[in-house]
């Protein structure tokens, strides 16, 4: 019934402990689930970010590889699609801006992969900044830049992430191509 064995005999109550479901967001993605739950990522040039309402207690996860539009595609690959479809699906849930806590990771930088793009990286941070500037949603934490990749897992029920800095993650983290159907092949491929 929950309890366990110490010293003598003697029966402590261990604290139930909370069970949630994770799911792994991809680049190109933005999710904002109603429930709590845990929600995972690998960016290296790209960069995740995580937005937290502190008065509902819901936090949201979006994950972008690009500062900005290839032509007139507008997918959530992109910064500006990914942040301000993220931030309207709070505003929609209730949310306001005051509320809204950011955090971004990535935008990590390996100029040894086959993919590397110079300046990438850090467009992709500077992009976010200004784009959460500009709605007017508080940017709390970041960890950016450097030359290892991260793997995070952010709690969407109250804002907790875990951030591990990693030297080895598969090139398409690093450098995602911005091609969704490319990106769809890439992986098909991979996990063959």
């Amino acid at each position: 019934n929950g309890g366990g064995c110490h010293g003598g005999g003697e029966v402590l109550a261990m604290p139930k402990q909370e069970i949630l479901p994770n799911h792994y967001v991809r680049p190109g993605h933005i999710f904002l689930p109603d429930n709590a739950i845990r929600l995972g990522a690998v960016v290296g040039s790209g960069v995740v970010l995580t937005v937290y309402d502190r008065r509902l207690r819901r936090g949201g996860l979006g994950y972008y590889t690009h500062p900005v539009r290839k032509g007139r595609l507008s997918s959530p690959v992109f910064a500006a699609p990914s942040i301000v479809r993220l931030i309207e699906l709070f505003r929609d849930g209730g949310a306001r801006e005051v509320d809204l806590e950011a955090h971004l990771y990535g935008g990590s930088v390996n100029a040894a992969c086959s993919r590397y793009e110079a300046g990438l990286s850090e467009a992709n941070v500077r992009t976010g900044l200004q784009l959460l500037q500009k709605l007017r949603v508080g940017v709390v934490g970041q960890d950016v830049g450097g030359s290892r990749g991260r793997k995070i897992i952010f709690h969407t029920g109250t804002g907790e992430t875990l951030v591990a800095k990693v030297e080895s993650v598969r090139e398409t983290d690093w450098y995602p191509p911005w091609d969704p159907d490319e990106l769809a092949r890439l992986e098909a491929r991979h996990h063959a």
